[in-house]
């Protein structure tokens, strides 16, 4: 299952979901920090790809298996 939603989420099939593979399938328009402009739509991004690194991600923006 996770590898599905790892293939799913890395449209450009790189091997790495990146910001660009996110920005296409999360609308950030109804997010409440950025409906009430604390952060922009590349910092909600930012934030929702850093969930998925953990507590040993290296924080490079990428995702890979």
């Amino acid at each position: 299952m996770v590898a599905k939603a790892f293939v799913m989420m890395d449209k450009d099939g790189s091997g790495a979901v990146t910001l660009s593979d996110i920005a296409g399938i999360y609308d950030v328009s109804m997010n409440p920090d950025f409906l009430e402009g604390k952060k922009t739509r590349e910092e909600i991004l930012t934030d929702f790809l850093a969930n998925f690194e953990g507590a040993k991600g290296n924080r490079d923006g990428k995702i890979t298996k």
